[in-house]
């Protein structure tokens, strides 16, 4: 792909996007697209990181303002430190 540019990646089969130190998503299929810098999980997805789990349905992360929406059956599980 040299001298090429990509512009969207489509992940399939256990998908693991870790964050930073803080947390990791994960899905069975994601969505990026380059120019937008988002990730978008169609389906059931978790995010989870020291002390809480968050799953749904319907993830969509927007890299550049680090934000994260799930939109659907949300439920969540937080634990002390």
């Amino acid at each position: 792909l040299a001298g090429q540019s990509l512009h969207h990646a489509s992940l399939e089969g256990a998908v693991s996007i870790k964050v930073g130190e803080s947390f990791a998503l994960r899905t069975e299929v994601a969505d990026y697209d380059v120019k937008d810098r988002r990730v978008v999980a169609p389906g059931e997805a978790s995010i989870e990181g020291k002390g809480f789990k968050v799953e749904g349905s319907g993830l969509t992360y927007d890299v550049d303002s680090e934000t994260l929406t799930i939109a659907h059956d949300v439920r969540c599980t937080f634990q002390p430190n």
